[in-house]
């Protein structure tokens, strides 16, 4: 982490944690986010087959989550440089309250309404601890920021297994996530005095929405690739295995923990190889493994086969969002919080289009077909590191 990469979001108050707790609380912020998330997504294939929703139908109920995220993005680069620990401690128990609201979806309509208050406060607290994320990784001396992103990939494993656990023992998804609230308010009493405190309030010319500098939107586009993948494995992995392969519902459940447990383990290691290589071959790198596993998964005629294929586009595409988002909060000349929620934002936008575009897709064509999508944004992120990184410009 050197001098050019310490963020430009104004000092620490006078009642901010010692570093290493406020590093310790964000962990568990990280985590919390992804134990909720991963919550909802091990129960996708119950919900569908619940409502008797076709792959088309569901990919249209599922813009709900992505449609509420892009719009608190809009809104959260005004109030973020002075609230962000105020929204992670109050958006942390709203958003696995908010998962309580998706039992009660009769209908695909129900459930595009419930996830849009499940999208709002998912990204409110996404924005926020990313926002904190880049303020306290200034004030410790080695990068820590793919350990943070690890919390939340394990996080994600263990919700999906959870989940798979509820979906073996009862068809019940309430008490699955009144459980979910129930932890997350207890971790949430615990993070809250933990958490670094707000740097001083940005200028008022600072305090905007989202950013239009090439370099962040460059950032922007690379991210995007991301969260295709990544809401590919989540939203149809299951799915795949369910629909396609013809597996049990208990089986299925378990797809995202394939995906969730290498993408936990190559963050967990991966601070090394964000301060050995450049932002650039990190990107790269990963874009092309992720590539790689959904080219298997495609292709996969067994269970284990399809698991694998996940395994592998976990571990790939593990540090590509947390880099961008790193790099973004640190782009000279662009506030730190509108950086980040820009391209927070524009990853939202691109998860906004994904589900229906699968789901249209796997109604013409077949899932197979569909799941092609996450494959070809890989290769062309790829292709747009390459290029960037050839003439020099930094990403």
């Amino acid at each position: 982490m050197g001098p050019a990469d310490r963020v430009r979001l104004g000092p620490l108050t006078e009642t901010s944690p010692p570093p290493r707790t406020a590093a310790l609380a964000l962990a568990g912020v990280f985590f919390s986010l992804g134990f909720v998330g991963a919550s909802w997504i091990s129960r996708i294939p119950q919900m569908q087959d619940a409502l008797d929703l076709s792959n088309r139908v569901l990919g249209l109920a599922l813009l709900g989550l992505p449609l509420g995220s892009v719009a608190v993005t809009l809104w959260l680069p005004r109030v973020l440089e002075r609230h962000a620990r105020r929204i992670v401690v109050l958006g942390l128990p709203a958003a696995a309250a908010s998962l309580c609201l998706l039992p009660a979806a009769g209908n695909a309509e129900g459930l595009l309404a419930a996830l849009v208050v499940v999208g709002v406060t998912t990204a409110a607290v996404d924005v926020a601890m990313n926002a904190q994320a880049v303020v306290v990784q200034s004030t410790l001396s080695r990068s820590v920021i793919a350990r943070w992103h690890a919390m939340w990939s394990a996080g994600g494993f263990v919700g999906a297994v959870v989940g798979a656990t509820f979906a073996a023992l009862s068809p019940s998804l309430l008490a699955h996530f009144a459980s979910v609230l129930v932890l997350v308010a207890l971790a949430d009493a615990w993070l809250r005095h933990r958490l670094a405190a707000d740097p001083a309030e940005a200028p008022e010319h600072e305090r905007r929405s989202w950013s239009r500098d090439p370099r962040v939107l460059v950032l922007a586009a690379v991210s995007v690739a991301g969260f295709v993948i990544e809401v590919c494995a989540a939203d149809w992995g299951g799915v795949f295995l369910r629909r396609v392969l013809g597996t049990a519902v208990s089986t299925a459940a378990i797809a995202y923990a394939a995906f969730a447990l290498p993408h936990f383990l190559a963050r967990l290691f991966g601070d090394a190889l964000i301060a050995r290589w450049s932002r650039a071959a990190v990107m790269l790198s990963g874009l092309l493994a992720a590539a790689a596993g959904f080219a298997l998964l495609v292709t996969s005629t067994t269970t284990v086969q399809a698991l694998l294929g996940l395994a592998v586009s976990g571990a790939g595409i593990s540090l590509v969002v947390p880099v961008a988002l790193l790099a973004a909060g640190n782009v000279v000349g662009v506030p730190g919080g509108a950086g980040v929620a820009t391209v927070a934002g524009i990853s939202y936008a691109g998860w906004t289009l994904t589900p229906p575009l699968v789901g249209v897709i796997a109604g013409a064509a077949g899932l197979r077909a569909a799941l092609l999508l996450p494959l070809c944004a890989a290769l062309a992120a790829a292709g747009l590191v390459t290029v960037i990184s050839r003439t020099g410009r930094a990403v």
